[in-house]
């Protein structure tokens, strides 16, 4: 199997597992926020699908795939996932700079503007063989966990590892991301031979 098609088909495979969540976060392809009603149109905050599509497409350039979610009446969580075997440790912390720097288009969305209920971006770094997977944990896990805090808004990037070679889900520390009870449901959906 070649590095392509096995990078698309575990993106496609953890997009999948985060589909199908108690709490799922909706991909590209779904729809999120619905048709616009007339109060939208009247009030001018319709066209919220085409938005967030467009900060979606532009956000590949650094994710495989981003899905994005309400969760907390109105907070918004996102999905980050990183095919990541190729990358070195430092290239994943710098990954995830690059991620905290991208979210801001994201918060336009979230209906909660305050320091209390923070935004939250989780990435989910994708490894194929659990030695690249032990080292990302080791080394660099703890190290992309960042947090932008500002006068209204507060923004914390989680690193996730899924090592599919050991069939293991790895949660940051002092998770805190609307995740807390999910890192077992995520392996099940993952791993479940079912």
């Amino acid at each position: 199997m070649t590095q392509t098609v096995e990078r698309e088909q575990l993106v496609e495979r953890v997009a999948r597992a985060l589909r199908g969540l108690k709490h799922p976060f909706y991909f590209e392809q779904d729809t999120i926020f619905g048709p616009d009603t007339f109060l939208d149109k009247w009030l001018g905050t319709g066209g919220n699908e085409a938005k967030l599509r467009s900060e979606m497409a532009n956000a590949r350039a650094y994710c495989d795939r981003l899905g994005f979610r309400f969760v907390q009446l109105g907070s918004v969580s996102l999905a980050v996932v990183v095919f990541a075997e190729a990358l070195s440790n430092e290239e994943a912390i710098g990954r995830s700079v690059v991620v905290l720097n991208s979210v801001p288009p994201f918060t336009k969305f979230d209906l909660r503007n305050t320091w209390a209920f923070p935004f939250h971006a989780n990435i989910f770094y994708i490894f194929c063989r659990s030695d690249t997977a032990f080292s990302f944990r080791n080394v660099a896990q703890d190290k992309c966990k960042h947090h932008k805090i500002g006068l209204l808004r507060t923004i914390h990037v989680k690193p996730w590892c899924i090592d599919f070679q050991g069939k293991h889900v790895a949660a940051p520390k002092a998770l805190l991301s609307g995740l807390d009870k999910e890192p077992s449901e995520i392996e099940a959906k993952l791993f479940s031979d079912g």
